[in-house]
């Protein structure tokens, strides 16, 4: 890379991108020169909620039956959709293995009544009731990171419609359905992205772009649809992974340890944003804009400061040190050598940013000591506890090989956060050294372990 090329980048061997694609996902999402491109707020595409539907005189479910199916509703309608068709190209499937259990509705607590368990297509039978009696039907043992969908009213008998995970119906009542959903298994046609962009010095230039996925052309073109600017480089610096919170449309930057990446020196060494700096870079930051399209409105991005910051485990987070751009030789518009960065690339700061499905929790991979971040979201969307994660170090081969394992990427998934690490080679300098790991942690506020599950050479 040019050293005088400031918007030019790179992917050096250490730095292993992680994306995950679930089957089911219905958009093609992709990945820029220069960031991460995420995906934005999930919305049903076909109107509002309605009130669920049960009918009462169903065809082919007797008096002392009650029967249903629980479907995963991808767009969250509220409907079973058995076919695709514009706008909505959702085709849901059943889901197997709920336990739906009935209850004589006026028995609280008591025993069920009857229990079955949804088949391959999502059906159940709930055989052996009391015709005419009330009954309280429930859904448990749901897969494991699934919510509720919308509420639903199907213009047909024979399609299921959702409702909630406690009914109360009468024996003989069919489609006593129950929809589930994984938000990241459905963006609607045309969602809206977001990714970095590099510029040398700390200036008003725009370094977070946002755009919709339909945008196409090239500036000159007719047609084109410029980005919508997010946040400036004088606002967040340079920064690569990201995270979107879709409730509160909100975008979360992490500060990003890059050779002629400009980086602020807003944070002092008590931790202070009002108080003067400490002449380091803030390599350990992580910021917070609202996705808006007002740069204006970033008046206090900072989220949260991981360097010097202590874990739940009494530890304290170092991220490492580096010199402000003044120090760096890089706070022009000039040429510059930046040799101080030159080995801090994928060593210190931060490496990737993703968030948890339920956005309770913002994990981030520390550079430096090689660790794996969590840090609560409070009710109030401020930063809380950080847990603390020791990422495998000891797979690497050859002599030295320990502090050639690097980690960076993440991604969140189904309740699991799976990263990946790289040998890089640097000490053994052996290409055949050279591989990638991907391992998984479970979120389930117990494990402490990573278990791989995929490995390959890149020698």
């Amino acid at each position: 890379m040019s050293h005088n090329s400031p918007r030019n980048t790179f992917l050096p061997s250490f730095m292993l991108r992680l994306v995950l694609v679930s089957a089911q996902v219905l958009g093609a999402l992709g990945v820029s020169a220069v960031g991460i491109v995420q995906p934005t707020v999930l919305e049903p595409l076909l109107g509002a909620p309605g009130a669920a539907l049960a009918d009462a005189n169903p065809g082919g479910t007797t008096a002392t039956q009650i029967t249903g199916t629980v479907f995963q509703d991808y767009n969250s309608n509220g409907v079973m959709n058995t076919t695709g068709t514009t706008p909505n190209f959702a085709i849901d499937t059943g889901v197997s293995g709920v336990t739906v259990s009935a209850y004589v509705s006026a028995t609280t607590p008591g025993a069920a009544a009857a229990t079955a368990t949804t088949s391959a297509t999502g059906a159940y039978i709930l055989t052996g009731l009391t015709s005419g009696v009330q009954y309280r039907i429930e859904f448990t043992n749901l897969p494991s990171g699934y919510f509720p969908a919308y509420h639903g009213t199907s213009a047909s008998t024979t399609i299921a419609s959702s409702g909630s995970s406690v009914q109360f119906v009468a024996a003989g009542t069919s489609n006593v359905s129950f929809g589930i959903n994984h938000p990241a298994d459905y963006v609607d046609a045309n969602p809206l992205l977001a990714s970095s962009r590099y510029f040398q010095k700390l200036t008003t230039y725009d370094t977070l772009l946002s755009w919709n996925y339909n945008n196409r052309g090239l500036v000159s073109a007719g047609g084109y649809v410029a980005p919508t600017a997010e946040a400036t480089l004088a606002q967040i610096g340079t920064t690569w992974g990201l995270a979107y919170r879709r409730t509160t449309k909100e975008l979360f930057s992490a500060a990003f340890v890059r050779r002629h990446g400009s980086i602020p020196d807003v944070v002092a060494s008590n931790g202070s944003t009002s108080s003067a700096s400490d002449s380091v870079a803030d390599v350990g930051v992580i910021y917070r804009v609202m996705q808006d399209g007002n740069t204006g409105n970033n008046t206090n991005p900072i989220w949260a400061n991981l360097d010097g910051a202590t874990d739940t485990a009494g530890n304290t987070i170092d991220v490492g040190t580096l010199g402000t751009d003044s120090a760096r030789g890089i706070n022009t518009t000039g040429p510059s050598n930046d040799a101080s960065a030159f080995n801090a690339m994928g060593k210190q700061g931060l490496g990737d940013l993703d968030i948890s499905d339920d956005e309770s929790n913002l994990w981030v991979i520390n550079l430096n000591q090689r660790k794996l971040h969590a840090i609560a979201i409070q009710p109030n969307g401020a930063a809380g506890v950080i847990r603390s994660f020791d990422v495998p170090t000891t797979q690497c081969n050859g002599t030295g090989a320990s502090s050639d394992a690097r980690p960076f990427a993440i991604k969140y998934y189904r309740s699991s956060v799976y990263i990946g690490v790289v040998c890089s080679g640097e000490n053994t300098q052996s290409l055949a050294t050279m591989r990638a790991y991907v391992f998984k942690l479970p979120d389930d506020g117990v494990s402490t372990t990573f278990t791989q599950v995929l490995t390959f050479s890149l020698g």
